[in-house]
């Protein structure tokens, strides 16, 4: 099968080598689902090797991942940095009133916490103004395994902080240039909301956090 998998590999590049414009990828028609399988798991690992080679050749690049500061009381900059996402994280959330709706995440890493911000409709943050929150935390690795966590949003905050145990787990999986994907439920007796949402690709999320550090 690798022997397989080889050979088709030196024909996508060679069909991609002779078609600047479209590529034909019409001897994929004829393969077996054991066949293309194979060669998509090939193709993620090399992908995957591709990007961590970039990273590593070009440290100041981030990819989708920034570095910005938090600000003091006056509004100023400080020099205590974050990293989070150029774009909003998209997803959904459900509760007793809506379902399937509209969900901005916002992430939120420095040197101490994992912490994110959840915007309902796209321009209401969640907040905790009465009580904290807890809350259950299912993510979804690169490498498909499911993994159970809990998060925090203090009250009066606007923050849930991934819990402190779990905090290297998720920036060990951010770090594998892969997907992932998160599950948040409101936890208590009263609760309703939870959220959804994944990211196609983390790559260089490793390079901003070694420039936060």
């Amino acid at each position: 099968m690798k022997k397989l998998v080889s050979v088709l590999l030196a024909i996508l590049v060679c069909s991609l080598s002779f078609s600047a414009i479209a590529a034909d990828y019409s001897f994929l028609e004829g393969m077996s689902l054991e066949e293309l399988i194979a060669l998509e798991s090939e193709l993620e690992s090399r992908i995957t090797a591709a990007k961590n080679a970039a990273g590593a050749s070009d440290p100041t690049n981030t990819g989708i991942w920034q570095i910005k500061y938090y600000v003091d009381e006056f509004k100023n900059p400080t020099t205590e940095g974050y990293i989070t996402t150029k774009e909003y994280v998209e997803g959904t959330f459900n509760n007793s009133a809506t379902t399937n709706s509209k969900l901005y995440v916002i992430w939120l890493i420095d040197k101490d916490d994992v912490a994110l911000k959840l915007v309902e409709y796209g321009r209401n943050v969640v907040k905790s103004s009465y009580d904290t929150t807890y809350y259950s935390i299912v993510m979804l690795d690169p490498d498909g395994k499911k993994v159970k966590m809990t998060g925090t949003m203090w009250k009066g905050g606007d923050r849930i902080y991934i819990d402190s145990s779990y905090e290297s787990t998720v920036l060990e999986a951010l770090k594998k240039n892969s997907s992932v994907t998160f599950k948040i439920t409101e936890q208590g007796q009263f609760a309703s909301s939870d959220y959804l949402f994944k990211m196609e690709d983390t790559s260089f999320f490793e390079n901003a956090y070694n420039m936060l550090k």
